[in-house]
């Protein structure tokens, strides 16, 4: 894991996330998409296919992946959030959904994947030329 993001432009795209997770009443968010961890998170060093990237109203964590074992990832980010909470997702990754919805028995698992993935096409387009969602 990593500490909260130093980029002013992270920052920046973790903020909109954040006005996206208070709209829909989340507390936490967990992304899983690389174009998702991209755009809110960078790219932070060691993480690779399968990382998390876990948003709370405060922070933004990454999980690093555990090559071959998938439930160790996503029990490194249940130990992240707190139990009861209502959690957003981007939808797919069932099998991690589910471990985290056992894990911390969340309020509400809202999908949240259709305003973020918005949210990453608009700021896509307002970008400079030459730069991307990502950068």
């Amino acid at each position: 894991m990593s500490a909260p993001f130093p980029s002013d432009s992270l920052a920046l795209r973790c903020l909109a996330l954040r006005a996206i997770m208070d709209g829909r009443g989340v507390e936490a968010a967990v992304l899983s998409s690389p174009r998702s961890l991209a755009h809110y998170g960078g790219d932070a060093p060691g993480t690779g296919t399968g990382a998390l990237l876990v948003v709370t109203a405060r922070e933004a964590l990454w999980v690093a992946a555990h090559v071959g074992d998938w439930t160790k990832t996503w029990a490194e980010a249940a130990r992240l959030l707190p139990e009861g909470c209502a959690l957003g997702h981007e939808g797919g990754a069932a099998d991690g959904l589910a471990a985290l919805a056992q894990a911390l028995k969340p309020r509400r698992i809202l999908c949240i994947g259709a305003e973020v993935a918005r949210q990453i096409e608009e700021w896509k387009s307002q970008a400079p030329t030459g730069q991307t969602a990502g950068a």
